[in-house]
């Protein structure tokens, strides 16, 4: 395993297969490489994905906590270079005149909090670091935060940013830390977990930090999934994800296709009538 700083790289094609370990997430952003994101804007298509580089998407309060809630368990003696808080006083919404002055004045790549939400972000963590069970998981982790690079066989410069895992004989287990409203599989005001990963393709993230592990580090034993939620109880679950993991293939292979994949011949279509419409027209 080779690791390096911020002062000693080069293009994508010079990383191939390679580890950069203690890299900030600005330098990690600022890589112009394929990433798991831009495999599910790949998904919809070259167009979209082409369009979408040239206006990333804009980040969120939900994702700023996300950020937070990572860098409490998995980093959080680089707590300050990833997150900054908002003063209590004059910044109690993002439209206050205060708040506008002092995000101004904020490095560009850090996640931004109001003060109330860094407590909230403290409350989902903590459930972590003091549950009796799941504690142990975090304590164990052989590392976190790890970049790498790597070229695929047709050329396509890639990155991942690994968040955490976890050595064993039979290779790495990787730890991906998910903030949610509902962290289990059962209705009960949120989408369920399994239906959110499913949305947000979670298992197509865990299948590129695979490649990327394999091209670059060695054996992948497994995948897993710390789902975190956001509000009280702040209940915590580990997914095992292996058993998604041929379709998340399938879909990795897709979205690489798509970006070699001839323009499709523009064609007039036949729209079809919403289902509503049809039962409504049919009941006529």
């Amino acid at each position: 395993m080779e690791t390096t700083d911020t002062d000693n790289v080069g293009t994508p094609q010079e990383r191939a297969g390679r580890v950069l370990d203690n890299w900030p997430m600005q330098n990690y952003l600022e890589l112009d490489a394929l990433s798991s994101g831009q495999l599910k804007d790949l998904l919809v298509g070259r167009e979209f994905w082409q369009a979408r580089k040239s206006q990333p998407k804009a980040s969120t309060p939900d994702m700023a906590i996300g950020t937070a809630v990572h860098a409490l368990l998995l980093t959080p003696e680089a707590l300050d270079q990833d997150v900054a808080v908002a003063p209590e006083t004059g910044c109690g919404a993002r439209t206050t005149k205060t708040y506008k002055a002092w995000k101004a004045d904020q490095a560009p790549g850090k996640a931004l909090l109001l003060a109330h939400e860094m407590k909230q972000a403290r409350a989902a963590a903590n459930a972590v670091k003091e549950h009796p069970h799941w504690s142990r998981y975090i304590e164990s982790l052989s590392g976190a935060e790890r970049t790498i690079t790597w070229v695929t066989d047709c050329g396509h410069s890639c990155k991942a940013r690994v968040d955490a895992w976890i050595d064993s004989p039979d290779g790495a287990w990787l730890l991906d830390v998910k903030t949610c409203q509902n962290a289990g599989t059962t209705h009960w005001g949120a989408r369920p977990f399994h239906y959110v990963a499913t949305d947000y393709y979670y298992d197509l993230q865990l299948a590129w930090y695979t490649r990327a592990w394999q091209a670059a580090v060695g054996d992948v034993a497994g995948q897993l999934i710390l789902a975190v939620e956001k509000n009280p109880p702040y209940q915590v679950r580990l997914w095992d994800m292996r058993t998604w993991m041929a379709r998340a293939d399938g879909l990795v292979d897709q979205a690489l296709a798509n970006i070699d994949a001839p323009e499709a011949k523009p064609e007039i279509e036949v729209l079809p009538m919403p289902g509503w419409l049809k039962h409504q027209e049919a009941a006529r």
